[in-house]
């Protein structure tokens, strides 16, 4: 009973964070703190790359999780008419951001962002190069 409810308890805390570094909140596999400027690890990059090909629309989260791990971020989709409905939430995988803050550009990021719905199932896989 207690690993049921420790694994529910996780599930919810994938599914809530808004902007965290999914790391610290779940225990490792994500970086956790990042520090920048950031690179990736060869295998993590390799996990990354690899996991986000396989991808696809309709995919269950946890599917996700299995073949790339955790996120370093994970972050709430709001719909674009109304800021305070979430209709989402995104898992994001550094390959590398130069600092925290800042554009796109300014980050020097590169990532991919996998876009869910609420029920937890693949809308979209963006790779920002």
């Amino acid at each position: 009973m207690k690993v049921a409810r420790y694994l529910l308890m996780m599930s919810a805390l994938v599914s809530s964070c808004n902007g965290e570094k999914a790391g610290e909140h779940l225990g490792g596999g994500g970086v956790g703190k990042i520090n920048y400027p950031y690179r990736a690890t060869e295998d993590r990059l390799r996990k990354i790359r690899q996991g986000s090909k396989a991808v696809s629309a309709g995919m269950d989260r946890n599917d996700v999780l299995a073949k790339i791990g955790l996120p370093d971020e994970i972050n709430d989709t709001l719909d674009k008419n109304d800021l305070k409905r979430k209709v989402g939430f995104s898992f994001v995988y550094l390959e590398q951001r130069d600092k925290e803050v800042g554009s796109v550009k300014e980050k020097n990021e590169k990532l991919v962002r996998i876009h869910f719905d609420l029920k937890k199932k693949v809308t979209g896989v963006v790779f920002v190069k």
